[in-house]
């Protein structure tokens, strides 16, 4: 568009750059974000948020400890 032609001008080469007069700040890298994978969680966790006994997995066909609904033998949908 010609609204922004004159506001921007051509970046020239890095070699022509006038040389840096301040401060270097570097990243702390404990804050550094991951590249890839499943972000981590940083939820600061207090004594509300732990459990106390852990429940065993109940199966949701037949509602037994034994296994889940995955591996239950009485799902004719399974068979």
């Amino acid at each position: 568009m010609k609204v922004y032609d004159n506001l921007f001008g051509e970046l020239r080469h890095e070699e022509y750059w006038p040389p840096f007069q301040g401060p270097q700040v570097w990243s702390h890298l404990a804050t550094k974000r991951s590249e890839s994978g499943r972000p981590k969680l940083s939820r600061i966790r207090t004594e509300m948020n732990i459990r106390e006994e852990r429940q065993l997995r109940k199966c949701s066909y037949c509602r037994t400890e034994e296994h889940t609904r995955i591996h239950c033998p009485n799902n004719p949908g399974l068979r």
